[in-house]
């Protein structure tokens, strides 16, 4: 937990050139000695969770169920990876039941716990949009993986980056561009892109 951490968010359904590149951006922050800050959401986060995992990176998960639950339930075999080379954190307590209020509370923490969130392949209503909204009231830095303009995948990140994002294509990337702690942060200019 001594390390700074990237929060990778996007659409549950990626394509798999997205899954790829998501994993390769989890690879790649333990390559830059960046942990990975996660949901364990399918899609883009659960990737790059297993890129990170695979990469020997630092991986953090933020549990919206307390540490008897797995949710989603299809991300069990990924928990299990994730207590052997990562740590996973609630903030509830056993036998708390799900609830949707604890989506978002787990969304706040993951904005505000994460030094960088980066969006990749999210359309124009993605929860990852929030994501970013949320980071980027937080004051901490939001980047956008570009895509293919055809794509409805790419209208999200493509927006963010009209609104200020950062740009970036890798994580050396994320960490070259990473401010130093105690650096202003990117600010995101157009608030109607969330």
């Amino acid at each position: 937990l001594a390390r700074r951490f990237v929060l990778i968010s996007g659409t549950r359904r990626p394509s798999a050139e997205g899954a790829s590149i998501a994993r390769e951006f989890g690879a790649g922050l333990g390559q830059a000695r960046l942990g990975l800050a996660s949901g364990m959401m399918e899609g883009v986060d659960s990737e790059s969770l297993q890129g990170a995992l695979s990469g020997g990176g630092g991986a953090c998960v933020i549990a919206a169920t307390p540490l008897d639950r797995v949710y989603p339930p299809s991300c069990r075999s990924l928990m299990r990876k994730v207590v052997e080379k990562g740590v996973i954190l609630s903030f509830l307590m056993k036998g708390t039941p799900f609830s949707k209020e604890n989506l978002m509370r787990r969304a706040q923490l993951l904005a505000a716990f994460a030094d960088v969130t980066v969006v990749m392949e999210a359309d124009a209503a993605s929860k990852a949009l929030f994501m970013a909204r949320l980071a980027a009231e937080l004051g901490r830095d939001v980047f956008a993986v570009p895509g293919d303009i055809c794509s409805p995948l790419s209208k999200g990140p493509h927006s963010l980056i009209r609104g200020g994002a950062r740009l970036v294509e890798s994580a050396a990337d994320v960490a070259n561009d990473l401010q130093p702690l105690g650096m202003p942060a990117v600010r995101i200019l157009d608030r109607d892109v969330f």
